[in-house]
């Protein structure tokens, strides 16, 4: 899937009932770089995409290690600094560009 500094594409194929939308966060740590409501629909295929790109200010940075965690609700609803939000799905990875 592409990425690069401005974006990273996502191909997700966990199968989550019952649930037509989530929230899908980007983090460093417990800080969200890149965040929002996804359909999680299955089109076609085995999964779904969702395109992410940073906040207003940031950049995902080459060799820099994030989570990619997706939930239920928006986090402001949630204290995220005491790692309370519930990921239904949480993916540790290291970011790398590609074309």
């Amino acid at each position: 899937m592409p990425a690069s500094t401005a974006e990273i594409t996502f191909e997700i194929r966990v199968d989550f009932k019952g649930f037509d939308r989530l929230y899908h966060l980007v983090l460093d740590g417990n800080t969200p770089v890149s965040e929002g409501w996804f359909r999680t629909l299955k089109t076609t295929g085995a999964g779904y995409t969702v395109a992410m790109a940073p906040k207003k200010g940031l950049a995902y940075e080459p060799g820099k290690t994030y989570r990619l965690c997706i939930g239920t609700q928006n986090p402001e609803a949630v204290q995220m600094s005491s790692n309370n939000y519930p990921c239904m799905a949480d993916f540790v990875f290291v970011f790398q560009e590609k074309s």
